[in-house]
């Protein structure tokens, strides 16, 4: 089931700008699977890095939109959650041109 709000707004870390908030996403999981589950995980957490992994390795996602989807602060982390993943692989030249304008913009 999918739903979205257009009138719901959130703060992106990233730009330091306020945003629409995008797509509220609800799973439903029989109770007996739910049970097996960890409980003490966070599953909407868990559930996310899974879906933005997938997109990632399928193409759809690159480092910084998973940097932006994930609420990382810096490419490090991107870096670490991809290598604890085993997806240790090295930067697009896209990705690469789109932080050295960052650096740029910034005045690095």
């Amino acid at each position: 089931m999918r739903r979205c709000s257009r009138r719901q707004v959130s703060f992106d870390r990233m730009t330091r700008k306020t945003v629409p908030s995008g797509m509220d996403l609800t799973l439903h999981i029989a109770d007996d699977l739910a049970a097996r589950l960890d409980p003490a995980a966070d599953l909407p957490r868990r559930a996310l890095e899974a879906l933005a992994v997938e997109e990632y390795r399928q193409g759809r996602l690159s480092r910084a939109e998973l940097r932006r989807l994930l609420g990382f602060a810096t490419r490090a982390e991107v870096d670490g959650f991809l290598k604890a993943r085993g997806i240790n692989e090295s930067m697009t030249l896209a990705e690469f041109e789109h932080d050295r304008q960052d650096l740029d913009r910034v005045g690095l």
